[in-house]
């Protein structure tokens, strides 16, 4: 393996899919190689530009007026023939022909695998920065590209709740991150999700349901009883459980609640009047909740 001092030309390319910030990175490589006395080299789309020689020479007017542009001005592609050795050889002789003599690649973990093998194979020194939203390559905190891409979503999530709130409705959003979920969990927390669905944690569709009509039904009643009846809110909120069964929907009425007088009726009629009820389920004493 070459030491630093030796490489005399650099090859650069990005990989997978694309991610902010990789842009910057490539103006980065750039600047410093050519700091550095380094002959450096854009090879575009990837491996697969690597196996079919597409690749140009970059200097410094070359990555100028890009950092606060999206995607990649050297293009990706993810290769299939890249994944044979015949594929890797030919990738290899391109090089070769072009006099680079060390690799620096933008990408993802099938990048880093890819470069794995091929720095393994053809003995040519590597430099891999992790460009990925979906934040899942070890030993960084943050991967080039996950900051943003949360970001992003939390400006979308603050959208989508206007509506939401406006007719009174529940929103599931689904993000991006693959097998990943640090993207669900980071603007899930930012933008006040009620329940986060992870791929690292087991949890199915009618887990999800059941939670999502407990605490929905559990703090809207909560709310409205503690309002009308405070003498008793602390056993709704701490002891008991509430499900309201009811044969359509379960419906909010928090607004008929405010305007009522909580000296001029009684709790049942509360109810009664104010939720659909047909049947009222009490996990607790129910002792507790009649006094």
């Amino acid at each position: 393996m070459k030491r630093i001092s030796e490489i005399k030309k650099l090859g650069v390319f990005t990989s997978g899919g694309d991610a902010p910030g990789m842009n910057a990175a490539i103006r980065a490589v750039v600047r410093s190689g050519i700091y550095y006395q380094k002959e450096v080299y854009g090879i575009m789309r990837g491996y697969e530009g690597m196996i079919d020689a597409d690749i140009v020479k970059l200097g410094a007017r070359s990555v100028g007026n890009i950092v606060q542009r999206g995607g990649t001005i050297l293009k990706t592609a993810r290769s299939k023939e890249f994944r044979t050795k015949e594929g890797r050889v030919k990738a290899f002789e391109n090089l070769k022909k072009n006099g680079i003599d060390g690799l620096v690649a933008i990408g993802g973990d099938g990048t880093f695998i890819g470069l794995h093998y091929f720095s393994s194979e053809f003995d040519i020194p590597t430099i891999c920065l992790p460009g990925t939203i979906d934040n899942d390559i070890a030993g960084t905190d943050y991967t080039i590209g996950f900051d943003t891409a949360t970001n992003t979503a939390v400006q979308a999530i603050d959208r989508i709740r206007d509506t939401a709130l406006s007719h009174n409705r529940l929103f599931f959003i689904e993000v991006m991150g693959r097998n990943s979920g640090y993207i669900a969990l980071n603007s899930g927390i930012a933008g006040g999700a009620g329940a986060i669905i992870l791929p690292e944690e087991e949890l199915s569709f009618d887990d999800l349901y059941s939670l999502t009509l407990e605490r929905l039904d559990a703090l809207q009643l909560y709310q409205a009883v503690s309002t009308k009846f405070p003498e008793i809110s602390f056993n709704i909120y701490s002891r008991e459980r509430w499900y309201v069964e009811q044969e359509d929907e379960w419906v909010k009425q928090e607004a008929a609640i405010t305007k009522m007088d909580p000296e001029s009726i009684s709790m049942e009629d509360f109810l009664n009047e104010h939720f659909p009820v047909h049947k009222i389920l009490c996990m607790g004493n129910p002792d507790d909740i009649q006094k």
